[in-house]
């Protein structure tokens, strides 16, 4: 695994949440792995041309695969709490260049009683890009 700089920038309900970390990064048969820290959760990133895998772990647990135009579950818990939210992957898109690769990805969380949608962009970059 590499050294890399993971950029993550959500948009939800008018809001903007920038997220920076440092990680690694493994690449192996096109399928991207990266891990990094987020509020001393322990977070594993799995993703390839076709599906996006997220994977938190410690205070606060989420677990979910996005695949363009599919549906899945969110796995939540944390604090005694576990439940489950579904969702929608409405688009999904990776770019990979030599040092860096980007994703976008769009989703809605169906809650009982409402629809919120996702767009997140995340980009990573290996140590050696500038």
């Amino acid at each position: 695994m590499e050294k890399c700089v993971i950029e993550i920038v959500t948009l939800t309900d008018g809001n903007i949440i920038r997220f920076k970390a440092h990680g690694h990064l493994a690449v192996q048969d096109g399928t991207f792995s990266v891990q990094y820290e987020q509020e001393k959760d322990f977070v594993a990133l799995h993703f390839n041309s076709s599906k996006f895998q997220m994977k938190r772990s410690g205070s606060a647990n989420v677990s979910c695969t996005f695949s363009k135009g599919k549906k899945s579950t969110m796995l939540i818990g944390g604090y005694g709490q576990t439940g489950e939210i579904a969702v929608e992957t409405t688009d999904y898109t990776l770019r990979r260049s030599s040092n860096a690769c980007s994703v976008n990805l769009q989703y809605r969380l169906k809650f009982s009683d409402q629809l919120q949608s996702f767009q997140l962009k995340l980009k990573i970059k290996t140590s050696e890009e500038k």
